[in-house]
């Protein structure tokens, strides 16, 4: 489970000290085991779990967030999935705790289909296809014009396809190739299993 701010926002310990203080509880009869931090993207803010076995509920505690600082906590249970989880609690100034993420089936969805780093040479490999694509669409339409007196429609439909998908190879964002709208940097290891 990540837990993190993706508003631009400071939440200080202040802010989370609440008589309804922020957990990790159940959604169904299922008991906590053990939970532990996986992976936290700012080491000051203090991040820690604390597993309260008689209320059922892991409270999480920390010293401060910033925009894009989290962690990734492991919550082991007698549940089916981490759809048996929920975070619940006050923060003192907002109204209510978004509950964002991927499901487990869509996070193996993502990692089979999308590497969750991409490098330097891949961007440039998807910008190299995308003007392949681009010119040879171009080219189609030429050579409509210069063999045909009007241009058959399967030759406007091969060249629109081409250019359409160079546009689309273009402009897709490389956040969504990477797979990481969900956490931010230095949390990659929520989309391991």
């Amino acid at each position: 489970m990540y837990f993190g701010i993706t508003a631009k926002k400071l939440l200080k310990k202040d802010d989370i000290e609440t008589v309804n203080r922020i957990r990790i509880s159940t959604t169904k009869e299922v008991s906590l085991l053990d939970a532990k931090i996986l992976a936290s993207n700012n080491h000051s803010s203090q991040f820690e779990v604390n597993l309260d076995e008689e209320n059922n509920c892991v409270y999480l505690e920390f010293d401060y967030l910033d925009e894009k600082q989290g962690a990734v906590v492991q919550v082991i249970h007698t549940g089916s999935s981490s759809q048996d989880l929920e975070v619940i609690g006050d923060i003192k100034g907002v109204k209510f705790i978004t509950h964002k993420g991927l499901t487990s089936k869509w996070v193996k969805l993502v990692k089979r289909f999308f590497p969750t780093t991409i490098g330097k040479k891949t961007v440039y490999s998807i910008k190299v296809l995308a003007l392949f694509y681009f010119v040879l669409g171009a080219l189609i339409i030429v050579y409509g014009v210069i063999y045909f007196s009007s241009i058959p429609l399967e030759i406007l439909i091969s060249s629109a396809f081409f250019i359409f998908a160079s546009i689309l190879l273009y402009i897709i964002p490389y956040r969504f190739l990477r797979g990481n709208s969900v956490v931010p940097k230095g949390l990659e290891i929520f989309y391991e299993d």
